[in-house]
């Protein structure tokens, strides 16, 4: 999250991305996310987004997203890690930086494929405010502070789809004062210094949000109505952004899942019981995903491993990756090694990244796995082991993670692979990193993945989406 004021182009912005599709607006009725909660609970059973990729059929945006740039996946990638390294880096006081910039009672609401912008790849739709108006924001599990542009846009806002959020068109909005509990925890959210003046404490509590790409968001600290999939939450506490440049796409903000006071589901949790969350990431080939925050599942579908608790950053999702297995031969990371590299699951992060003494093994191993059947090529960009033709139509090796407590996750050729049509070749979808390991999105995809707070565990089940 340290700030650097390069801006990337704006083809950096389409990647993988999700956009909404409110129900009801004519979705194609395959396209809607086989999401195991809803269909056990009915409407009882907290939020439910629908959840599309935006290159996929179900998505409705996918005629105005530019073709996959393979570049832009490398540099867009490479920021979020480093972004990441950072954040483990620092410890909590230094990590605060100065800054003069101005349940059965969850919820239920339709998620669809957006637009990657570096510090998320899902968007969601919310509405804010009293009258309510409907905005899309990026949702983001490595994220804790919430924010969305506001007018009058006092010194800079990006381009966004629909209206920006007017603060004094709705009767229910108060800026947060800098007396005021909430303005150290945005302090906390931001790990940037909030702004305020000394001797006057009932001035306005300003932040500025950072991430590692270079992008920002600074504003005035606020509460205002949100509803989202058919629950209010009232006094809900976000940013109101007067500047904000970088790689938000046509978003109008970012939304939290983060373990922090400040985050959506936090907020959340506190009004309306159940601390956890789950999606199912879709394919672009595939239908429909979902997001639920606050609803019961059923633990007999999942396998679990624990949500380890950090003082490196007790915001994040850590977790033990403790070997990979290639046609059932072990690749395993000594305990020390584990200890020393911690792992992070990170729906920010597109190809997940291993520890060096357990990628370099890895990769080799699927180099023999594959060398009776598949052509290799040359090292390409953030890709260093590439085959001729699509994972499709090659024999790939079953491949499994062995997680924290003995947990096996089995996953399918598109976790393991990513197919670049555009040159007709398929790549491994890990890479090397010597200093963390973060589990990303595409060997999420396709699985029902719960993150439980309350009793600190993560859960994976093969199967979802479809």
């Amino acid at each position: 999250m340290m700030l650097t004021r390069f801006l990337f182009p704006t083809v950096f912005l389409f990647l993988n991305i999700l956009i909404l599709c409110p129900a009801g607006f004519g979705q194609i009725s395959s396209c809607t996310g086989k999401d195991p909660h809803r269909r056990r609970n009915g409407s009882s059973g907290g939020i439910h987004l629908d959840l599309h990729h935006v290159h996929g059929r179900c998505s409705r945006t996918w005629e105005k997203a530019p073709p996959l740039n393979l570049s832009a996946l490398e540099v867009d990638d490479e920021n979020r890690v480093r972004s990441m390294v950072y954040r483990v880096g620092e410890k909590s006081s230094d990590a605060i930086r100065t800054t003069t910039t101005v349940s059965d009672t969850g919820v239920r609401s339709p998620l669809v494929s957006g637009i990657v912008i570096g510090v998320g790849n899902y968007i969601v739709k919310v509405q804010l405010g009293t009258p309510a108006t409907s905005f899309l924001m990026v949702v983001d599990t490595g994220s804790s502070f919430n924010w969305l542009q506001c007018k009058p846009c006092s010194v800079s806002c990006h381009y966004q789809i629909g209206s920006i959020f007017d603060p004094k068109s709705s009767t229910t909005y108060a800026k947060i004062h800098c007396d005021s509990n909430v303005c150290s925890h945005a302090q906390a959210a931001t790990l940037s210094r909030v702004s305020c003046n000394a001797s006057v404490l009932t001035t306005p509590c300003k932040y500025t949000a950072e991430y590692g790409d270079g992008s920002f968001s600074s504003g005035y600290v606020s509460k205002d109505t949100l509803r989202i999939g058919g629950k209010t939450l009232q006094r809900f506490v976000f940013g109101c952004g007067q500047n904000n440049m970088g790689l938000y796409g046509a978003s109008a903000g970012l939304i939290g899942l983060s373990r922090n006071k400040l985050s959506l589901l936090t907020q959340f949790s506190s009004h309306h019981g159940s601390a956890s969350f789950s999606y199912c990431l879709p394919t672009s080939t595939g239908s429909g995903g979902y997001l639920s925050i606050g609803a019961s599942y059923n633990a007999s579908d999942y396998v679990f491993t624990a949500m380890l608790p950090s003082s490196l950053d007790k915001s994040l999702y850590f977790m033990d990756l403790i070997g990979i297995t290639v046609s059932q031969s072990s690749i395993l990371a000594s305990s020390d090694e584990y200890t020393r590299n911690p792992t992070i699951i990170d729906s920010g992060t597109v190809i997940t990244r291993l520890s060096s003494n357990m990628y370099t093994p890895f990769r080799e191993a699927i180099k023999s796995a594959m060398s009776g059947n598949a052509r290799a090529l040359s090292p390409l960009s953030i890709f260093d082991t590439c085959f001729i033709g699509s994972y499709r139509s090659l024999e790939v090796p079953d491949v499994e993670m062995v997680l924290g407590g003995g947990s096996r996750i089995k996953l399918t050729p598109g976790n393991i692979f990513y197919d670049i049509p555009r040159l007709g070749i398929t790549c491994l979808a890990f890479a090397g990193n010597s200093r963390i390991t973060i589990i990303g999105n595409m060997q999420h995809q396709t699985f029902n993945v719960v993150y439980d707070i309350s009793k600190r565990v993560i859960g994976f089940a093969p199967g979802g989406c479809s």
